[in-house]
């Protein structure tokens, strides 16, 4: 049977709910009948507005939508380290009317650190990955490292006596310095903040001695308020070109990086699926899309459903093991 054989028995509700519309006349309401409007689909956003995963979500949902025919309207559903509007999502029907933001601390970080999660990881159907982000390793100008290997070495002679900065515990800041911690056979004291800005500005105030930090911090790095050492993906960043890899630079293995993704509930009909992970990669592959996300460090990614499924089981293979290391089972 064709993909339109296939996809014309699905009903007519279901289809017009779907990220269908490719810009192809054969994959178009029209073809199937229908008015331009499907209705409306909600993207449930785990975060306040006005910050990168708003950015993500209205970038990719205005195109998306333009495929669509029909508005994608963002539902704000902030707080308990995304797990509200995670269960929301998780919650819903699987009729192609909710899509979720998910994260890595949604999809991967929150079912390995808690036995009470109210959602299940299972309860998720991959769509397609939008965005990646490396992290920033930075120090303050007061401190005698100049690259990561001479910080290494400077945390070997003060075992236990210096510090860094994450954004809470169990937070992929704490996990990815902890990695690294391990890697470099240093020990440092981990200082959890609450919001990533005030770690941010104890470190510019030299109160923290190392952090793990997003791009927002550039800034400050290129006005000298702060040293960036490294960049935690294994590719250098377009507009900090000069800031090596950690994996250059000794530690070839590591590779952290923050990313957004689409997910749909379980039991999203496959064709909708399929059709909606169209819509996504062709989103993402929008030059205004591209150069919106540029500044905010975000490389658009895309890609089909079954890669964003690897990298969710390749996240929980690295991150498990750490988080028994310390304990963080139902502590953080």
């Amino acid at each position: 049977m064709t993909d339109d054989a296939t996809f014309k028995a699905i009903s007519r509700r279901l289809l017009l709910n779907a990220f269908v519309a490719t810009g192809s006349a054969s994959l178009s309401a029209a073809a199937f009948g229908q008015g331009a409007s499907g209705g409306t689909t909600k993207l449930i956003v785990p975060y306040a507005t006005g910050g990168t995963a708003d950015l993500v979500a209205r970038a990719a949902g205005d195109r998306i939508a333009q495929k669509l025919g029909a508005p994608v309207v963002p539902d704000y559903r902030p707080g308990g380290n995304l797990v509200i509007g995670a269960q929301a999502a998780a919650a819903a029907p699987p009729d192609g009317r909710t899509l979720f933001l998910g994260t890595g601390t949604s999809q991967c970080l929150n079912p390995l650190l808690r036995s009470d999660l109210p959602y299940r990881a299972d309860q998720f159907a991959p769509v397609a990955m939008l965005t990646e982000n490396s992290y920033l390793f930075v120090v303050p100008p007061s401190s005698p490292a100049r690259s990561l290997k001479e910080f290494v070495d400077y945390a070997r002679q003060k075992p236990g006596q210096l510090n860094y900065g994450s954004f809470g515990v169990g937070n992929i800041t704490h996990l990815g310095t902890e990695w690294l911690c391990q890697m470099a056979g240093i020990s440092m004291q981990n200082v959890p903040y609450r919001a990533g800005t005030q770690a941010d500005l104890d470190l510019l105030g030299g109160r923290l001695d190392f952090l793990m930090t997003t791009f927002s911090i550039l800034p400050h790095v290129k006005s000298g308020a702060a040293r960036a050492l490294a960049v935690s993906m294994p590719e250098r960043f377009a507009l900090l070109a000069e800031t090596p890899t950690v994996a250059e630079q000794g530690y070839p293995d590591y590779d952290v990086r923050g990313w957004f993704a689409l997910f749909a509930p379980t039991g999203t009909p496959a064709p909708l699926l399929k059709y909606l992970n169209e819509a996504c990669n062709l989103a993402m592959a929008d030059a205004s899309v591209r150069e919106a996300f540029a500044p905010q460090g975000l490389v658009p990614v895309g890609g089909a459903p079954d890669l964003l499924a690897k990298r969710i089981a390749a996240e929980n293979a690295r991150w498990a093991p750490i988080i028994e290391r310390l304990g963080l089972r139902d502590k953080a």
